[in-house]
């Protein structure tokens, strides 16, 4: 094992070789695999096996069995990024970092939100808003609502977050 600039690297008897890169800005796990095999390395007659191993990605776990993540992704229509900068990651990260700020916080607001409440005195979010968040259900973009299993994955409640605006209704009167 070497260290790597910031990365930690080892390399395997079997040729596998893994690299590590914490980053503690976020209380999340993120994991990226690449095969350096596909199909220029196979050989006629018994093509077919790279695909298969990128097949074998999808199986599923105990806790998110086949097919989980799929529906997430139609229901919410993507996914959150690997940058850690999309608005769960940061909420999550205020709950491990500053509990004091999670625990006192009363809703959890897009910055354009916040300054909605500013200007209405009322805490609300837009279907725009809050796709960021990936914890809503997008099927219907006329009923555009918080998804039960997408938030229990996440560990947050729907009184957490703004309640939600239909599209082009404004968030309310300047006060």
């Amino acid at each position: 094992m070497f260290m790597a600039g910031d990365y930690i690297q080892e390399r395997f008897p079997n040729g596998l070789q893994i690299q590590l890169k914490e980053i503690h800005t976020a209380p999340i796990i993120s994991h990226w695999i690449w095969y350096r095999i596909g199909s220029r390395h196979e050989q006629l007659g018994a093509t077919g096996i790279s695909h298969w191993v990128e097949h074998m990605q999808f199986k599923g776990t105990p806790r998110f069995p086949a097919g989980t993540l799929d529906k997430s992704i139609s229901r919410t229509g993507g996914i959150p990024s690997h940058s850690g900068k999309d608005p769960v990651a940061h909420i999550l990260w205020l709950r491990h970092e500053r509990p004091d700020v999670y625990r006192a916080a009363h809703a959890f607001l897009e910055p354009c939100d916040y300054l909605n409440a500013r200007l209405t005195g009322r805490q609300v979010a837009s279907y725009d808003s809050i796709v960021a968040h990936w914890l809503t259900d997008n099927r219907d973009l006329n009923a555009v609502r918080y998804d039960p299993q997408m938030l229990e994955w996440c560990g947050l409640t729907e009184r957490q977050l703004p309640p939600l605006l239909p599209k082009r209704k404004p968030p309310g009167r300047r006060t």
